[in-house]
């Protein structure tokens, strides 16, 4: 991600659009520590790195696993998640 180039959120969704394709490498050319004195660039490039290594562990055959609120109070309708708390607790709880 350069000035002019690419937004990091544009990079990630390229990346992320990579599943299903015969994923070899990735490589990243710069992250310049002294020149990235916020780290928003070296957080980009983590972020990147970590959305290519769950590519890979998808095409190794791992089942992506949802997490958060919403997921939760799915789970909790259908029975499979027992918190002690309603739908509509669980709502007013985290602000639904």
């Amino acid at each position: 991600m350069t000035p002019g180039g690419l937004a990091s959120w544009q990079a990630l969704e390229f990346i992320r659009g990579l599943e299903g394709l015969n994923l070899v490498g990735l490589d990243f050319v710069e992250v310049s520590p002294p020149y990235d004195q916020s780290e928003i660039t070296a957080i980009a490039a983590a972020t990147v790195a970590h959305d290519w290594q769950c590519l890979l562990a998808g095409a190794a055959g791992a089942r992506p696993r949802p997490v958060g609120r919403l997921y939760s109070e799915r789970m909790m309708k259908i029975g499979i998640l027992q918190t002690g708390h309603s739908p509509e607790k669980m709502r007013d709880v985290h602000g639904g």
